[in-house]
């Protein structure tokens, strides 16, 4: 596996990210929200992405949450990373469209890359790392309370916990089933999607449950 060499472009994009994000707190454990830039852009690199594919993993979150454009990230960043970002956004509207409907729609999006790994190679990674950091964030969050209360924090995904609960653990096992037969040539893409499929279940989804979000 060739080692990715990171230059100045990456330096710029985490200063840009930290600026962008300098405002925005994590929900649950309430940590800056580079934490989760950075966590992401460290997996993307450990399962062999390149320097594009790092660079989207510090600035996934950046036009759904914050005032970065596509544009803007094509203009600074290439065109490659500009894609990763767009297939990583769930909405560009302000409010953020219906959580559902986002969720859907993303899952949909994830089942046609998948078809072709080679091509979506960085996105996959990025989408992996994104979602095993935020699943590990909730299992900290359920360990910390000693009870399920983190589900309260997503508002959007229904009108009450127990709602809420089932379907963000559809959405999460729903990501575990479709990444499952990805054959990435990287023993850290596996071993990384092997460890989202732990947490998943810990935190109560899987791939053997009966959560899910699409029909």
């Amino acid at each position: 596996m060739t080692v990715p060499v990171l230059t100045k472009r990456y330096d710029d994009a985490l200063t840009y990210a930290r600026q962008l994000h300098r405002d925005q707190i994590r929900k649950g454990a309430k940590t800056p929200y580079v934490s989760h830039l950075m966590s992401v852009s460290a997996m993307v690199l450990e399962m062999g992405g390149d320097e594009d594919a790092a660079i989207a993993g510090l600035l996934h979150d950046a036009v759904e949450d914050q005032d970065a454009t596509f544009r803007s990230i094509e203009a600074r960043y290439g065109h490659a990373v500009r894609e990763i970002v767009e297939l990583c956004t769930d909405s560009t509207e302000r409010p953020k469209a219906d959580w559902l409907r986002r969720k859907v729609m993303y899952l949909h999006r994830l089942e046609q890359t998948v078809a072709e790994p080679a091509r979506y190679a960085g996105y996959l990674r990025v989408a992996l790392a994104d979602k095993l950091h935020n699943a590990r964030s909730t299992r900290a969050d359920i360990w910390n309370d000693g009870d399920d209360r983190v589900f309260d924090l997503f508002k959007g995904a229904g009108a009450d916990r127990a709602q809420r609960r089932a379907r963000t653990l559809a959405y999460y096992s729903d990501v575990v089933r479709i990444l499952g037969p990805v054959g990435l040539p990287s023993p850290g893409f596996r071993w990384y999607r092997e460890e989202l499929t732990r947490v998943v279940a810990e935190i109560g989804g899987g791939p053997d449950t009966s959560f899910t979000l699409l029909p």
